[in-house]
């Protein structure tokens, strides 16, 4: 018998106990839809992103390559170079700050209308001088010049890697100094590239021809 107050020594209990909660039991399965969701999500989102890049690189390559019409009047020689000409060389748009009239010298230049002339880049440069103030000197590249005038020469520079060409006509003829430029570049799918030499050759010698009435000769 035990001590007063004291309880007595337990008896061990036997048979079967209830399992606490969680005891003896398997973990639920987690649900994995979050990860196929994220799996399927990270490529689409990537070839969404990937395409727009793309597509903000293409109209940034083929946006307007022109300038809003200056409206400009220029020197009475430059009106030697038909509208036809300019259209046809997508120069339509007179450049005054770039251009000049004087007694001894008449500097003519052109670019593109915006909304008229197209992608790409087109400026055109023609100059009258007395031919006593300056004889035909062609920098770059030595082309064969086209039969115009006297002391002829044909040349080719490039800028920026070859993107950017320009194809400059020079001659004396009637006492007076020609010189006849057209220059820009292309487009391709993302990026700018060069223009054809053929494109630009053609293209002075037909405004050197045509300033001096030699055209269809």
């Amino acid at each position: 018998m035990g001590a007063p107050g004291w309880p007595g020594p337990q008896q061990p209990q036997y048979g079967y106990q209830q399992p606490q909660p969680g005891w003896g039991q398997p973990p639920p399965k987690k649900k994995r839809t979050g990860l196929i969701i994220t799996l399927v999500a990270i490529p689409v989102l990537l070839l969404l992103g990937g395409g727009l890049t793309l597509f903000l690189l293409y109209q940034d390559a083929h946006e307007d390559g022109g300038s809003p019409p200056s409206n400009a009047q220029l020197g009475k020689a430059c009106a030697a170079v038909s509208e036809q000409t300019l259209a046809r060389l997508r120069t339509t748009n007179p450049y005054p700050g770039l251009s000049s009239e004087r007694p001894e010298h008449t500097s003519c230049v052109w670019e593109q209308t915006q909304g008229r002339d197209g992608e790409g880049h087109r400026e055109l440069t023609f100059q009258v001088t007395d031919g006593r103030e300056r004889q035909p000197e062609c920098d770059g590249e030595a082309l064969q010049p086209p039969q115009i005038g006297t002391q002829t020469c044909l040349g080719l520079k490039v800028y920026e890697g070859d993107v950017i060409r320009e194809v400059q006509l020079q001659f004396l003829q009637g006492g007076k100094h020609y010189l006849v430029q057209y220059k820009g570049w292309d487009v391709g799918f993302l990026d700018n590239v060069p223009m054809p030499e053929t494109e630009l050759v053609n293209a002075v010698t037909e405004v050197g021809k045509e300033v001096t009435g030699a055209r269809g000769q």
